[in-house]
């Protein structure tokens, strides 16, 4: 999420995070793991992280109450 005026917070589409995220893992000399600790995330949320994460080799853990 961010404010992109400073007042609204705003989600930042999936797609444009695994865009950036394959850019920079592209920059590389070698691909960087992502690891992600959600707070009782949305079943939407937390299967787009999950596939963002498995492209990086990262761990997903999700708390729930």
């Amino acid at each position: 999420q961010y404010r992109p005026d400073g007042n609204a917070i705003v989600d930042i589409p999936y797609d444009e995070l695994r865009d950036k995220i394959e850019d920079l893992q592209e920059q590389q000399v070698k691909e960087i793991p992502i690891h992600m600790i959600a707070f009782e995330p949305r079943d939407d949320d937390a299967r787009e992280w999950r596939r963002i994460l498995r492209r990086t080799g990262g761990d997903f853990t999700e708390l729930k109450d």
